[in-house]
């Protein structure tokens, strides 16, 4: 999966800076993501249980 550096991240002997885009395992990630070094590049779809705003009910 991809991720954004957060920080700068030495990974492989290769140096991602801030902004730098990162392809990780699930393994490799969870310290990262843990301490908020990296984040998922793609952020997941809202819930189906949330409300949707009052401008996304007009466009229906």
């Amino acid at each position: 999966m991809k991720y954004l550096a957060r920080t700068n991240v030495n990974h492989n002997q290769d140096l991602y800076t801030v902004g730098a885009e990162i392809e990780l395992s699930s393994d490799e990630a969870a310290p990262l993501l843990e301490c908020k070094a990296i984040e998922p590049l793609h952020k997941p779809f809202f819930k189906a249980s949330e409300k949707p705003t009052s401008e996304e009910e007009a466009n229906v």
